[in-house]
Order: structure tokens, then sequence, then C-alpha cells
């Protein structure tokens, strides 16, 4: 779920940089070509450009460990304690 909506997220980011670069062409006749990049590529681009991406990813990791932690006291803890002495009969 979460990777669906970070690639949903993806994007419309680049959809909108796509749409903002041909709104700022001063000439009307000029002709953009498009830029074919691979899943990976798009995705550092878009964290590069969008560092609130990264700073959201962020966010949900730290959800998520406080949810595994909250979860722990769930689970029974186990505790050993050990001790060992050594006493030699000889001299005494």
């Amino acid at each position: 779920m979460k990777a669906h909506l970070f690639c949903l997220m993806l994007v419309v980011l680049l959809c909108t940089q796509v749409f903002a670069v041909a709104a700022t062409t001063t000439n009307a006749l000029a002709v953009t070509t498009a830029q074919t990049l691979t899943f990976d590529e798009a995705k550092a681009l878009a964290l590069r450009d969008h560092p609130s991406l990264e700073a959201m990813r962020q966010r949900v990791s730290a959800a998520a460990a406080t949810v595994r932690i909250a979860r722990s006291a769930y689970w029974p803890t186990l505790a050993m304690v050990g001790a060992s002495a050594i006493r030699c009969y000889c001299c005494a």
C-alpha cells in the first residue's frame, strides 16, 4: 500500500514538472521532446527535486518503528542472570 502511494505521488510530481516546463516555454511553436526514463531514474529525479518526499518516507518509517515498539509490549520477555564462584578447599 505504501509503495502504491509513493508511486502515485511520484507520477503526479513528474507530470506537474512536465506541465510546468511546457507552460514556461516562451516560444509557442517550440517543440519539446519527451525524455524516456526508467522507474529508478524517475524516482531519483523526484527525490532529488522534491526533498519533501524523502522527509515523508522517513516519517512513515519512524511511525512503523513506533508501531513495532508498541507491539513489543505484548510479547513475553526472557531475562537470564548467572553467577559463578570458585572455592578452593585445599588452601584453606
